[in-house]
């Protein structure tokens, strides 16, 4: 019988040994034609997850450019990458909070995704402002294969939002 018990196994828990200041301080640029590295996304050897921001939450510039050409650029306050078998498999760029009129710019400046989902995650977001209620929605977006991205609008507070761009990496 195999005991894998004395395996390591890696850590789910966010890493601070790749910095943060070094990964997001002038910006957080990506170009997805080519698969990104494990250091690309701030990921370590062995390690499943890293969640990087700036001191203060200081927000950052963030650009990352699709496959097909389409382009996100935005203001982000977090990057959050995970990876399996040392392999890059998600990041998801937070926004800093934002008021609607902030939520509506960061929904149009997803690239892909169609008038009718931007339109439900705005209505999402006006509804919640006007009633104060929490949740979150997502919505598709199309950037090419052979990766996707998914947009989430979210509701903490009464008119404090927040969106992530989730971004899924292709095999």
């Amino acid at each position: 019988m195999n005991d894998d018990s004395a395996q390591p196994t890696p850590s789910a828990t966010p890493t601070a040994s790749v910095s943060s200041e070094k990964l997001l301080g002038d910006g957080f640029r990506l170009d997805l034609s080519k698969r990104p590295s494990l250091a690309d996304l701030g990921l370590e050897a062995g390690k499943t997850q890293a969640v990087h921001e700036l001191p203060d939450m200081a927000p950052f510039d963030a650009s990352v450019t699709f496959a097909e050409g389409s382009t996100l650029e935005t203001k982000a306050q977090n990057l959050t990458s995970s990876a399996v078998a040392d392999t890059p498999r998600t990041f998801t760029l937070g926004t800093p909070t934002l008021d609607l009129d902030g939520t509506r710019e960061a929904i149009k400046a997803a690239p892909g995704i169609d008038a009718a989902d931007r339109d439900q995650l705005t209505s999402f977001a006006a509804a919640s402002a006007k009633s104060g209620e929490f949740g979150r929605r997502v919505a598709d977006a199309e950037v090419g294969a052979p990766d996707s991205m998914q947009v989430e609008v979210v509701v903490d507070r009464p008119n404090e939002f927040h969106v992530n761009y989730i971004v899924i990496l292709g095999q």
